[in-house]
């Protein structure tokens, strides 16, 4: 079941950043992992899940280290992490762990004794009143009054990928019917075009493959285990897809492509054309432009059939991976241009080791003057 591998993957990442001397996780956040800080929110996350299990024994230890962190709570909420104690607090950490707590109580609340439910909810209310003078950002907003105060939803406008991500799974801790923008064979995003994150060669852990496989060991993990243990999959709808080997997203100025084992994605002014597994790529006047390929052992560019590192309009780009071929046509009616192929990352590339993980393909437009 998808729900005892999602508390295998809290078990995971526990082990992962627990401390044999603190006997708290040490992970700050989804982005850059560090050891040299215990965060609050993890931390809470991690013990609530612990409760979630129905085991006595991890129960108990969870009631008990969660009693000792809420001792980290002030006036003002909970700072981020232990080491900045009692001087420095969070609005970011005050509304995690105020979520966190409101999703226990809906979902779990018949199997905590009187006691600890009193502790929890003694918190939660001071959260509640903190929060509600607090000069929020929109997205924080949003969430603390649908979830936590519970008023009615509004629409709200996301802006990137982890935003997407903590929005729709707030929704389904809610009990609330979520049509997911997810393609289940490919794994990957189909809505908007949110900026979604890599780390070397891949994208990150997401959500996503937890829910659906029960697949992956991250930070959202210790959110998702907070899901009620039965029922939730049927408020889980997905977008029906054209094609299932094929996904692509273009919407102006960005552009992502993906197959089995590869993506190729891009960003600039060009109109998009599609017949069957042959994409064309019609260029609007432009000095330089970069595409970016997934490179790996198996994935390979190919101009016109043969490898090569400099091509011209009129030739064939091909993108292979293990099982599948697309087929690039670069097309301008305006001015020439010249291709380059080498390596390179993406923009959203987080890996900070000096490496090179992606193919880039570069483009140069060429003036009339250059052409002579």
């Amino acid at each position: 079941m998808i729900e005892s591998k999602i508390l295998s993957n809290v078990n995971a990442f526990a082990e992962k950043y627990k401390s044999i001397y603190t006997g708290c996780l040490h992970y700050k956040n989804e982005r850059e992992e560090t050891r040299d800080v215990i965060a609050l929110v993890e931390n809470i996350l991690y013990a609530l899940s612990q409760i979630t299990t129905y085991s006595l024994e991890k129960a108990e230890w969870g009631f008990a280290f969660l009693e000792r962190l809420f001792n980290f709570f002030t006036p003002k909420g909970f700072p981020g992490a232990i080491h900045e104690f009692p001087h420095v607090y969070s609005d970011k950490a005050n509304l995690d762990i105020c979520l966190a707590l409101t999703f226990f109580l809906k979902n779990y609340s018949k199997v905590v004794p009187k006691v600890h439910k009193l502790m929890i909810e003694g918190i939660k209310d001071q959260l509640l009143e903190i929060l509600s003078k607090r000069e929020l950002k929109p997205l924080d907003r949003y969430l603390f009054e649908t979830c936590c105060l519970k008023s009615d939803r509004k629409e709200i406008e996301i802006s990137t990928f982890f935003e997407y991500e903590k929005v729709v799974l707030c929704r389904l801790l809610m009990g609330e019917k979520v049509v997911l923008s997810w393609h289940k064979t490919l794994d990957v995003y189909t809505g908007p075009l949110l900026e979604t994150y890599y780390k070397e060669g891949n994208p990150l852990s997401s959500l996503f493959t937890e829910l659906i496989h029960g697949t992956g060991e991250s930070h959202m993990s210790l959110f998702a285990a907070l899901l009620p243990k039965k029922g939730w999959q049927k408020w889980l709808f997905f977008e029906e897809m054209e094609r299932e080997d094929l996904y692509i997203n273009h919407r102006a100025p960005f552009l992502s492509i993906h197959f089995e084992g590869a993506s190729f994605v891009g960003q600039g002014n060009f109109t998009v054309t599609v017949c069957y597994d042959e994409v064309t790529i019609a260029l609007d006047p432009f000095e330089e432009m970069d595409f970016y390929f997934t490179c790996s052992c198996k994935n390979v560019i190919l101009v016109d059939g043969i490898k090569a590192t400099v091509f011209y309009p009129e030739e064939r780009v091909f993108l292979k991976s293990e099982k599948k071929t697309i087929i690039l046509r670069f097309i301008s009616q305006k001015e020439g241009f010249i291709g380059h192929i080498m390596r390179g990352n993406r923009p959203n590339q987080i890996s900070k080791k000096p490496i090179l993980f992606d193919h880039r393909i570069h483009l140069l437009g060429l003036k009339k003057t250059d052409l002579n």
